[in-house]
């Protein structure tokens, strides 16, 4: 699928066109708009934009194939309950009593961009081998509406950019688990949000009392450590 912005020309529209070179295609300006029928049938269209390296794609399907795995797990073992504990007295507590700290969430700042992408009013929580969030969902929100910025925040977690291509970070290879007060449905496909999130690099787990938190991290992370060997 080709991206292609639309410029109006004027004075401002050049410095704009640099900035966001490497988010789109192509960029053209308004004068430029009889060539686009030509260009949408040319393959061999020029473009800064380089596709996400084939091992990257890889490893990303993977990964949520199996928080997608897990999280069925975990949320059928809790079957019967319908509310949990409230994750962010879950953090906190953690925070409290064991060694967790607050999460710094990087942003995408590109040499040629004059603003970095930023994310802000999310709560997470980190040790030494995983990165945890707290998400409530009110009844007058979408599920996925709720689930968007921790999304967001995995992905600049996880993945840094050269040039418009992802790469994936050090920090992509910890465990990272949304501790939820409730499942997460959606009405027409009840399973989409936990796909979505486990795309995303999070494990989706109804909370757990403090204390047992660290041992479900251990146990979690050794599961997928057994599953890397198999597939490798």
């Amino acid at each position: 699928m080709l991206c292609i912005l639309l410029l109006s020309e004027d004075s401002r529209s050049g410095i704009l066109a640099t900035r966001v070179r490497y988010d789109f295609h192509r960029i053209l300006f308004y004068s430029e708009y009889r060539s686009l029928k030509t260009l949408l049938n040319d393959a061999h269209l020029p473009s800064y934009v380089e596709p996400v390296p084939p091992e990257t794609r890889r490893q990303a399907y993977a990964r949520g194939d199996l928080n997608f795995a897990r999280s069925r797990l975990v949320i059928r073992a809790k079957q019967g309950q319908s509310k949990f504990a409230e994750p962010r007295k879950i953090l906190h507590e953690l925070v409290e009593k064991h060694d967790f700290g607050l999460v710094q969430i990087p942003s995408w700042s590109h040499k040629r961009r004059g603003r970095a992408l930023r994310l802000a009013h999310t709560s997470l929580i980190e040790d030494h081998n995983s990165i945890l969030a707290g998400v409530e969902f009110p009844m007058n929100r979408s599920v996925l509406d709720v689930l968007k910025p921790y999304c967001n925040a995995a992905v600049l977690l996880d993945f840094g950019l050269d040039n418009g291509i992802p790469y994936p970070r050090n920090s992509s290879a910890r465990l990272k688990v949304l501790l939820t007060d409730t499942v997460p449905e959606s009405q027409s496909d009840p399973e989409k949000p936990i796909r979505a999130a486990g795309f995303a690099g999070w494990i989706v787990a109804p909370t757990e009392p403090a204390d047992a938190i660290p041992a479900y991290i251990t146990e979690v992370g050794r599961h997928i450590e057994e599953v890397n060997d198999e597939q490798d």
